[in-house]
């Protein structure tokens, strides 16, 4: 018995009908719908369209929503891309003005950031390609600044990670919430949390989808 499951991405080159048949005659279990990109009405009609291409094939697919979860994201670039070069240094702006940036200076799109660092934490860009540390925080003029370990290149909005728990950083977004409810109007069967830094962010999800607590609902 394979106990294996196959987890496929649906994007823009696999959204139609034909090719969602085949993902699942080739052996997809789980069909994952990234909420990080596309619109809801994208989303709904993926949805659709993956219960009629398993219905055809005669085979169950899950279906999965993977939730955004607090990725922090640089600002645009100037050439929309720079090269970043190992030893030189760089600093954040996180004061929530989103103006373009170069090699030596990008905005953030999370103003807590200056609060919730300290000299010496690792920060990731493209993907973990590139590699940051910190040298130095200025909470009173919203800046971080890092010099650069490992270089690459880096475009615009381009997420940010900070390995490891930030107390500050909420696992689960308001507009996460609101996504997750779409989520359960169109009829996905499994939820993916991205980022999770504590037990708790797994618990405060559950209640949400087991009806226990509702964030979005009127006070």
């Amino acid at each position: 018995m394979r106990r294996t499951k196959i987890v496929a991405t649906i994007g823009p080159a696999s959204r139609d009908i034909d090719t969602m048949m085949r993902m699942i005659e080739a052996g997809m279990d789980v069909a994952r719908l990234n909420y990080s990109h596309g619109t809801l009405d994208e989303h709904a009609e993926t949805v659709s369209r993956l219960r009629d291409a398993a219905g055809r094939v005669g085979r169950a697919v899950a279906i999965l929503q993977d939730l955004p979860g607090p990725k922090l994201r640089i600002g645009p670039l100037s050439d929309d891309v720079v090269e970043l070069k190992p030893g030189e240094h760089l600093t954040f702006s996180v004061d929530g003005e989103e103006r373009p940036g170069d090699a030596q200076r990008m905005s953030v799109s999370w103003e807590g950031m200056a609060d919730a660092l300290e000299p010496d934490a690792v920060l990731y860009l493209a993907d973990g390609s590139v590699r940051l540390r910190v040298t130095e925080v200025r909470p009173a003029s919203h800046e971080v600044e890092v010099v650069i370990e490992i270089g690459g290149a880096v475009a615009s909005r381009q997420g940010l990670n900070i390995p490891g728990p930030v107390d500050s950083l909420p696992a689960v977004p308001e507009e996460d919430f609101a996504l997750l409810r779409h989520g359960e109007s169109i009829g996905v069967d499994m939820v993916a949390l991205s980022f999770v830094q504590r037990p708790e962010d797994v618990a405060e999800l559950k209640k949400v989808v087991q009806g226990r607590a509702d964030p979005l609902a009127p006070p």
